[in-house]
């Protein structure tokens, strides 16, 4: 072998020797790597367990099927009542009032009592309270009651404790809204509007026999009431103009009338015994009568999305 050769043979020898080394050290780095990512994967998935358990140990038991109760709140032997005596709105989202006859013969005797309601409680008959001596109420969703008490005055109360009165009223119904406003029935036999500062006049019918009753307000400040019109009770709106003209012109008594903060108004027409609405434009029947219909004076009401029962 030349020394050339021998050279070569040398070099080639280094050569390998280098790369082996090198492949030697890629090789532990690539286990380390692997190492490494073994212990990431194996930290993260204990992680993940202990979050799980957690997650497991804390989460609450599946909701049970939810259960309707029904619970008589009194057990008297006089009349309790919501329609015969007019409440207007006997009940919100935290309360309910309704008028008890205590005694039906003159001099009536009438008391509204009221209960409040708590999500998730059974009302117990021990919480039922005595409000107001009136013939009829009418509750928001802030508990606020209105009521016409026998000596004229239409009141308000938070609840129990009076926080408004007015003189100029009638032994008659009223109604409240969320906002606190307040139509009654007003001497001599108009409708009367609180608006939260002041009180006053919204009809005005000089007939006292022919006489406006039975308010209802919305959100808004709409009343809608029972009125005289040509002899016979005709529909009245109030929309922020003082006395109106009737919403209906007809030749019968139409009754019972409801309204929501669209200016939707539902109402009885007692002739044919139909369910009418007016829609802020239209008037239509939704609830045509038949032949055999003998229902008595059906009460329609309607909500802020226009449903009417």
């Amino acid at each position: 072998m030349t020394t050339h050769t021998k050279s070569l043979t040398h070099l080639l020898a280094a050569q390998w020797r280098a790369a082996r080394v090198r492949l030697r050290a890629g090789t532990a780095g690539v286990r380390s790597l692997l190492a490494r990512g073994n212990g990431l994967w194996m930290i993260g998935t204990s992680l993940f367990a202990v979050l799980l358990a957690a997650m497991t140990a804390f989460s609450p038991e599946p909701l049970a099927a939810t259960k309707w109760v029904t619970v008589q709140l009194t057990d008297n032997n006089i009349s309790d009542s919501y329609d015969l005596y007019a409440v207007q709105r006997p009940l919100s989202n935290g309360c309910a009032v309704w008028t008890s006859v205590i005694s039906p013969l003159p001099p009536v005797y009438i008391e509204v009592h009221g209960l409040r309601l708590e999500e998730g409680v059974i009302p117990e008959p021990a919480n039922v309270v005595n409000l107001a001596h009136a013939t009829s109420a009418s509750v928001n969703d802030d508990c606020l009651v209105t009521a016409t008490v026998p000596e004229g005055d239409v009141i308000i109360q938070d609840w129990t404790t009076e926080i408004w009165r007015s003189a100029g009223g009638i032994f008659g119904s009223s109604a409240i809204n969320n906002n606190s406003q307040v139509a009654y029935v007003h001497m001599p036999w108009d409708i009367g509007f609180y608006d939260g500062y002041i009180s006053y006049k919204i009809s005005d019918d000089d007939w006292f026999l022919y006489s406006d009753d039975r308010p209802r307000i919305a959100d808004n400040g709409y009343v809608v009431w029972v009125g005289s019109a040509d002899g016979d009770d005709e529909i009245f709106l109030y929309e922020g103009s003082l006395y109106p003209p009737p919403l209906t012109d007809n030749s019968y008594a139409d009754e019972n009338p409801d309204i929501n903060s669209a200016g939707h108004v539902v109402w009885r027409d007692s002739s044919y015994r139909e369910v009418m609405l007016y829609d802020g434009i239209n008037k239509e029947s939704i609830l045509p009568a038949h032949e055999d219909d003998l229902r008595l004076s059906p009460r329609p009401d309607i909500n802020d999305h226009g449903h009417v029962v």
